[in-house]
Parts: C-alpha cells; sequence; structure tokens
C-alpha cells in the first residue's frame, strides 16, 4: 500500500480557509449571545405577567373596598369624585 503524499496548501486558500473559521466562530458566539438574551427576555416577561397579576388582585381589592365604602358607581380620578349609578 503506498502512502500518499502530503501537500502543503498554498497561503491564499488558508487564509480563506481561516476566515470561514473565525467567521463561523463569531456566528457561533453571536448565537449563543442571542439565546442568552432570549432567556433574559423570557424571565423578564415571566416577571411582568406575575407582577400583572399582583396589581389585577390590588385592583380587585381595592375595587371591593370602594364599593363597600361608596356603593356602586363611577370615579373620576382627575376630579377625585365618586358617582353613583343610582
Amino acid at each position: 500500500m503506498q502512502q500518499k503524499e502530503i501537500k502543503q496548501l498554498d497561503q491564499g486558500d488558508l487564509n480563506v480557509l481561516k476566515q470561514i473559521q473565525n467567521a463561523n466562530n463569531e456566528l457561533l458566539q453571536e448565537l449563543g449571545q442571542i439565546k442568552l438574551l432570549e432567556l433574559n427576555l423570557e424571565s423578564r416577561i415571566n416577571s411582568a405577567k406575575e407582577y400583572k397579576a399582583q396589581l389585577i388582585d390590588k385592583e380587585r381589592q381595592i375595587s371591593k373596598q370602594l364599593q363597600d365604602k361608596y356603593g356602586q358607581g363611577s370615579i373620576d380620578l382627575n376630579l377625585g369624585t365618586f358617582q353613583p349609578t343610582n
């Protein structure tokens, strides 16, 4: 069995291959950074959803307290007034 001769790559070809390898490495790094941003965004979205649920609960509690205190009606926050519906 005859062993094949090892050939030296032309410097220009070697440079092109190294550039492609570097570009692939940069792409992988960019994709990793994007994934981290995506995970952080997902975490922020979940926190916002939890906060929204807390606000809805607080709004219901305040609404019940105000209804018990003032009855059925509407509130004008700008004027600070309550208008009964009856």
